[in-house]
């Protein structure tokens, strides 16, 4: 442009036709008038002026990776040299190396992108200067990633970046670059109009980040995506594009450090399965994936499918629940948790062995484990629907205390002093604390606890004591019985806070009968308000002007309530309430 300026010419064309003139390419022709020597050739990079170049692109790159519109610049290297750098015309070169700032391709006074044509280069066609842009510092991410786009091999120390060509880079940056916002792109590697600054700098300094502190970042990026498809088993879908780009469009051996990094992701946060169906992952990270599923680790633990699912619902055995739309709920464990599973259920006994180390009935036994005062690993009922039931011998030995010499057993107690449910379970939870022995001054080895002795004039002060101050407190499930409600409505509820309850220690969540009577005065669900308007659930739910309190939409409670005053006081339509 400065040898076509000085000569007279308007533009680098004509200064080509001039030179093809005289027979030869014009770029032979205008070297040999200027008498450039080979170093000074060598140091000519990129495909322009088009008019000229019948050759092949520097460092193995095409065409396609070069900016044939717009020129870039950086304003410090303009200031100080007054020449522009032939690696400042490839696409994703957005910042210079030399001064650690970002390139310009609009003059900064008026804002015009500035062409390659004509011979100015160091002024906008405004009059301004272009050096006079204020500089734009670029961070050492962003640096690095361009000393490698300009085929710097040392610009990565960790040896799986530093043997990645100059052409590997491009299409690495193309097709990554994208992934580091919030949305995936549309079309992984055809990323539009690279060759303006605006988006080409946004794709080098997504692709930075990635590769910044490696693998890290691209963790992070995993994790963000597996959260968004956290409802599919699928990697594939769960991954997608980006499972794609990895396997598919950078399959070369160079790219690999990519997918180990995926694979390492997989092993160590991948809640699904990996199987023999994922042929594209190593055998490796098939092999040693940790997540199994549940007939498969019940198999691996020597133990029945269906007490292995019980033990995941009751958040014994840690694992991963989804549910999937339109499908079952999938679940996982790790196979790290199998250990400790084998060693929680391998002794563990039926309802009757547990029923009899505990001196007993099998009936009573049931009662404590709906009252809460005994936990089992499996029990009949429940979401599990389980034919077995299954006590931990840890569990049993907690049950065996001490106790006075003297008294009446305590299976002989809970049979003939006519307690309430809510005296029985309070007077078990005492003697299992040992509430009833801490006075005396002989106490028994420790017994089972039908078999435990309670003094009846201990037993008498602390019932008149109970009775007087009107403790009736109750277990979660108890209260769910007595409002009619499911026991997955009412510990709902009490998590909520609109059923009051209190902390009745070891035996958890105790309600008390004022917070039953509360709780019936405040709310009402909405099958009893269409029950007694003679509606149906939906039909009522379609009329009611109040706004529930707690549902399915508002709080994940499988029955809607509301409070009481507002759906008592809001009105029906006319045929509605002349049909009620």
């Amino acid at each position: 442009m400065r040898v076509a300026s000085a000569n007279g010419f308007g533009s680098v064309s004509q200064l080509c036709t001039a030179a093809a003139r005289s027979g030869g390419g014009p770029l032979s022709v205008i070297f040999e008038w200027l008498t450039l020597t080979e170093d000074a050739r060598s140091h000519l990079v990129g495909i322009l002026p088009r008019r000229w170049f019948n050759g092949s692109p520097p460092m193995g790159l095409s065409v396609a990776d070069f900016n044939h519109g717009f020129r870039r610049w950086c304003p410090l290297c303009l200031a100080d040299r007054a020449s522009l750098e032939g690696v400042w015309g490839l696409k994703l070169v957005c910042a210079c190396d030399v001064h650690g700032v970002w390139l310009n391709d609009t003059c900064p006074r008026c804002g015009e992108p500035q062409r390659w044509a004509g011979t100015e280069f160091l002024r906008c066609r405004c009059g301004s200067p272009l050096s006079n842009a204020i500089p734009d510092s670029a961070d050492e991410a962003v640096l690095r990633l361009t000393r490698a786009l300009q085929g710097t091999s040392s610009a990565y120390p960790c040896a799986d970046l530093s043997i990645m060509s100059t052409v590997a880079w491009h299409r690495l940056v193309r097709y990554l670059g994208g992934f580091s916002a919030a949305t995936p792109p549309m079309r992984p590697g055809q990323p539009a109009e690279l060759h303006r600054l605006k988006h080409s700098r946004e794709l080098v300094s997504g692709a930075a980040w990635l590769l910044d502190n490696w693998p890290a970042n691209f963790d992070g990026m995993l994790t963000r995506y597996e959260r968004a498809g956290a409802n599919t088993s699928s990697l594939q879908q769960a991954f997608s594009p980006l499972y794609r780009v990895i396997y598919v469009e950078l399959s070369e051996e160079c790219f690999k450090f990519l997918r180990d990094a995926f694979e390492a992701h997989l092993h160590e946060h991948w809640w699904g399965l990996v199987c023999r169906r994922n042929r594209r992952l190593d055998r490796r990270t098939v092999e040693t994936h940790p997540r199994m599923g549940l007939k498969q680790a019940a198999s691996a633990a020597g133990l029945a499918p269906a007490v292995v699912r019980h033990l995941v619902q009751t958040e014994l055995v840690p694992s991963i629940t989804v549910d999937r739309p339109g499908m079952r709920r999938a679940a996982t464990v790790n196979s790290a948790d199998l250990a400790p599973l084998q060693a929680l259920c391998g002794d563990a006994v039926n309802l009757s062995d547990a029923a009899r180390r505990l001196a007993l009935s099998e009936a009573r036994l049931r009662q404590f484990v709906e009252a809460g005062l005994i936990k089992p690993l499996v029990s009949r009922g429940g979401a599990s629907r389980s034919a077995r039931w299954l006590f931990a011998q840890q569990e049993l030995a907690r049950l065996n205390v001490q106790g006075p010499c003297e008294g009446l057993p305590l299976r002989h107690v809970l049979r003939y002093a006519h307690l309430t449910p809510a005296e029985l379970v309070a007077l078990v939870s005492a003697v299992v604390e040992g509430s009833f022995g801490g006075g005396a001054t002989h106490l028994s080895e420790k017994s089972p606890l039908g078999e435990v002795r309670v003094p009846h004039a201990l037993l008498q002060a602390w019932l008149s004591e109970r009775r007087s101050n009107g403790h009736q407190g109750m277990s979660i499930d108890a209260a769910a019985k007595l409002l009619g409600i499911k026991q997955q409505v009412a510990y709902c509820l009490v998590g909520r806070g609109l059923l009051g309850s209190s902390d009745g220690g070891r035996f958890g969540r105790r309600v008390m009968p004022e917070h039953l009577k509360l709780f019936s005065e405040s709310y009402v669900s909405l099958a009893e308000l269409a029950s007694t308007r003679s509606l149906s659930p939906r039909a009522m739910l379609a009329q009611i002007s109040a706004a529930p309190v707690s549902g399915p939409d508002i709080d994940g409670n499988r029955q809607i309530f509301f409070r009481r005053l507002e759906a008592c006081s809001s009105e029906l339509p006319a045929a509605a309430a002349g049909g009620a």
